[in-house]
């Protein structure tokens, strides 16, 4: 088994900025995991267990996406255009 400081935590969301449509990249993690995007109030828009989001529907900003795994927690600023 993969001990916890053998595994790459090195996640990125791409593209960003973006029109509203964000790619989750887990790079390599095969496990389960929660996508939950805030926007700038602290208002949950979006849950998700896809590696796609779509912010189409809200307006131009910025929004905050925190990723959950069980080993990882990391959290990202969204620019939508």
């Amino acid at each position: 088994p993969t001990k916890l400081d053998e595994m790459k935590t090195d996640i990125s969301i791409y593209p960003n900025p973006s029109n509203g449509i964000f790619n989750i990249d887990l790079k390599g993690y095969t496990g389960d995991f929660n996508a939950e995007v805030f926007d700038i109030s602290g208002r949950s828009l979006v849950k998700t267990k896809d590696l796609r989001i779509n912010l189409s529907p809200y307006p131009s900003g910025v929004y905050f996406i925190f990723i959950n795994s069980n080993i990882l927690t990391n959290k990202f600023s969204l620019i939508k255009l």
